[in-house]
């Protein structure tokens, strides 16, 4: 996965405006959740518009390749 340093410190609302394609892994203070093509996706169901990201990473192909290598292994 590749690291989104510019993205630490935007709310989450800004963020879905740019993040409208791909795959990323955000956490937020105590909790992490995934965003799918600009939609956040929380089993928790806590993470709001006004949240803060704390810490942001892009789910490349080659992760999404390792992902389902071991997928197979199961």
């Amino acid at each position: 996965m590749k690291r989104i340093e510019s993205a630490e410190g935007m709310r989450l609302e800004a963020f879905l405006m740019l993040a409208t394609k791909g795959s990323f892994v955000l956490h937020k203070l105590g909790h992490a959740f995934a965003v799918v093509e600009g939609v956040v996706h929380d089993w928790q169901g806590t993470t709001k518009a006004g949240t803060t990201v704390l810490r942001a990473w892009k789910v490349t192909d080659k992760a999404k390749a390792k992902m389902e290598a071991l997928a197979k292994m199961v």
